[in-house]
């Protein structure tokens, strides 16, 4: 699914454009995304990648897809925010289900209806879930199928970190429970991507997104894999809480093992599609009430169906290969500018040193005004004796 479609040479065109021409990424993001650490050329790309997904699961017609392809090219290079992108996209869904369908005339009502149905059957009824995770999984889950939370992990690592953690007054700062044999999925295309981006979350949550994020941390720094911003990130939380150099050594090594594990192949957006037949309903939608509703358009029904709403999805069942797909998307690549590095090390060195000097000056203050009391209380005494001959 969409594997072909991603090695058109218009497609390849249309991803090098929003890489590299500023026209197609510096928009407003409006309501479009809640994923703030996205920068706008992954929205933009993720945007793009979902257009073609809902082209390739709803229309499917190979012949009409060079024109969806220069319709999107032109959505990004007119329209100034990802949200008015996104329903302009669902907007050329219609348009070209209803040329797949051969219906002429689109405002007519029982047109609508016929649309509508049309895209509720192939995008909800027979559409899927997403489950984003690091694209190191990629090849055990086109071998067994996708069971959650049996996968190669140092899980047992990890709950020593948590209890190094709990030592300094931090409970679960993973935020993931490790006994838990569960997963989930989301029905937004989107979030799905940003959770491959951010996979494990576990370890990002560590890394980059816990409840000391307010240090000055790199925010964005696991999402950009920038190793040594992670490092520098943790480096400030064992400042501020005190780490001991025993225990900081024993955090950094399962650090190291779980990032080499998740880098022994190229990182992309990977994400996993399955069926919603296999998984309990989770739709809440009712298409009657929806096609019956006179306070909606034609298009604010299409925007309904479309729009994702859950996005915690419990799957605690093993999953055939048969029943998902594997999507696998480039990311933006990203380099850090020489002298940002160099400056950050810099002041990352001079916070250690002004630590490591107030805690020295705390324990030296104490002799300090012992030591200049007892010189005063000396010289008193030598004036006292003097002025007696």
């Amino acid at each position: 699914m969409l594997n072909k479609i991603l090695l058109r040479n218009d497609v390849n065109k249309l991803y090098n454009e929003i890489v590299e021409n500023e026209r197609y990424s510096n928009k407003k993001n409006d309501d479009f995304s809640v994923c703030c650490e996205l920068s706008n050329k992954e929205q933009a790309l993720i945007l793009l990648y979902e257009g073609l997904f809902k082209y390739e699961v709803i229309v499917a017609e190979e012949m009409f897809l060079s024109e969806f392809v220069d319709q999107i090219d032109k959505l990004f290079k007119k329209i100034d925010n990802f949200n008015d992108i996104n329903l302009g996209i669902n907007k050329l869904i219609v348009k070209f289900v209803a040329k797949k369908l051969n219906i002429k005339e689109i405002e007519e009502n029982n047109n609508q209806d016929i649309i509508l149905k049309y895209i509720y059957d192939k995008y909800i009824i027979n559409g899927f879930y997403f489950h984003g995770y690091s694209s190191y999984y990629s090849e055990n889950i086109k071998k067994m199928g996708f069971d959650p939370e049996n996968y190669q992990n140092y899980y047992s690592e990890f709950l020593k970190l948590n209890e190094i953690f709990n030592k300094y007054g931090i409970n679960n700062i993973l935020g993931k429970d490790f006994f838990t044999k569960e997963s989930y999925l989301t029905d937004s295309f989107l979030m799905g991507c940003y959770y491959s981006i951010n996979a494990p979350m576990y370890f990002s949550n560590l890394l980059a997104k816990n409840e000391y994020s307010y240090l000055k941390y790199k925010k964005d720094a696991y999402l950009k894999d920038d190793y040594d911003g992670c490092i520098k990130n943790l480096k400030k939380l064992f400042l501020i809480l005190n780490i001991s150099e025993e225990d900081k050594k024993e955090i950094l090594e399962i650090v190291k093992k779980e990032w080499d594990l998740l880098h022994l192949c190229e990182k992309k957006i990977s994400v996993l599609l399955i069926k919603r037949e296999k998984v309990a309903n989770h739709n809440n939608i009712n298409l009657d009430n929806i096609i019956n509703d006179k306070t909606l358009t034609f298009y604010d029904k299409v925007n309904y169906v479309m729009t994702p709403r859950n996005d915690k999805i419990v799957l605690r069942n093993k999953v055939s290969i048969e029943d998902v797909f594997l999507l696998e998307f480039s990311l933006v690549k990203k380099e850090i500018p020489k002298k940002q590095l160099e400056d950050e090390e810099k002041l990352l060195n001079r916070e250690m040193l002004l630590r490591e000097f107030k805690n020295v000056y705390g324990k030296a203050t104490t002799f300090l005004i012992i030591g200049a009391l007892l010189v005063s209380l000396g010289v008193i005494i030598t004036i006292i004796m003097v002025l007696r001959g």
